[in-house]
């Protein structure tokens, strides 16, 4: 996971731990910001992995000739 993360990952977070208030931390709203900053760059990640079968970008494209979709 990642241990640095944008402040409004930070401001997400605190945002849905409000709704939680036995667990809301700031020790929480770290963990929770860092796992959704994780999640995004996954994401964009997988969105720029090429295709197997065109080789162009996932995020590029509908990809609706590829075999593998």
């Amino acid at each position: 996971m990642v241990r640095n993360y944008d402040t409004r990952c930070q401001d997400l977070a605190e945002v849905f731990l409000r709704d939680e208030p036995s667990i809301n931390t700031p020790r929480a709203a770290r963990y929770v910001a860092q796992a959704i900053q994780t999640a995004i760059e996954d994401a964009i990640s997988y969105q720029r992995h090429p295709c197997e079968c065109c080789g162009t970008p996932l995020g590029a494209g509908d990809h609706k000739d590829c075999v593998y979709f």
